[in-house]
């Protein structure tokens, strides 16, 4: 059954799991407002939903999670108070997995990159393809990863960290999996249908002591966002007054048309 309220996510319901997928028109999947504000609304929504025992975000099969922020947006930002709205909205959205009593899993084919990264790390269990790519590559791209560097020195450690994030380069997918960023590799034909069993497995927890157990780790994440949230304003500031980030992205537009 799928339930029809947004135009940039669908949501299908499978007997106890909801599957929120990413639906914009580009099958990249970039994060923009929209995106970013209905994902967090359908999280929100379905968190509530005594139905519904466990979430599964995916960008959906033969289209990518996420290649993170929408260019054609992101390269809008002058740094000033445009800035704050921008990295509060993706806290926001970053913290909804974290708040979710009930198990929440990404299943990701082709690319989680930047936002799309950091958003598939929030979950309590991370499905991808053989075909998937994940990457951090803001530091090339002229742009501060401060947060994502937070987020992956958090669950990983530095020295994951430092390869990730200052060498900006793919993470090879067995790769991911030896150091458990992903914690299944899938076909992807199979990527919903094992994402839905895994869900399910995991809904048949007694919900207090998963809850209670996913807290204890969440509520540190929450912390981390939190105190990670003026620093990242801050670099992103500079970082796009400076004009850096523009360059890049206007030569990645330009390529395109």
């Amino acid at each position: 059954m799928e339930i029809v309220l947004y135009t940039e996510v669908k949501i299908d319901i499978y007997e106890n799991v909801a599957v929120i997928e990413f639906n914009r028109k580009n099958p990249y999947n970039p994060f923009g407002n929209s995106l970013t504000t209905e994902i967090t609304k359908a999280l929100e929504e379905l968190i509530m939903n005594d139905k519904v025992q466990a979430i599964i975000l995916t960008g959906g099969v033969n289209k990518s999670f996420s290649v993170g922020g929408d260019f054609n947006e992101v390269i809008e930002l002058k740094g000033y108070e445009d800035v704050d709205v921008w990295i509060n909205n993706l806290i926001e959205l970053y913290k909804m997995p974290l708040k979710s009593p009930k198990p929440v899993i990404s299943a990701v084919d082709n690319y989680a990159v930047g936002i799309g990264m950091q958003l598939f790390l929030m979950c309590d269990w991370r499905i991808a393809t053989l075909r998937s790519k994940i990457i951090l590559p803001e530091l090339a791209n002229g742009l501060s990863c401060t947060l994502g560097a937070h987020i992956v020195s958090s669950i990983f450690g530095i020295s994951i960290m430092q390869d990730v994030v200052y060498g900006c380069k793919k993470i090879d997918i067995s790769d991911a999996l030896n150091i458990k960023m992903v914690n299944e590799i899938v076909s992807p034909e199979k990527l919903i249908e094992d994402s839905v069993k895994r869900a399910q497995i995991m809904s048949s927890y007694p919900i207090s002591a998963f809850s209670d157990t996913k807290k204890v780790v969440s509520n540190s994440m929450i912390e981390m966002l939190d105190t990670a949230s003026k620093s990242t304003k801050d670099a992103c500031k500079r970082a796009f007054s400076s004009g850096n980030p523009q360059k890049f992205m206007n030569k990645i537009l330009k390529n395109k048309n």
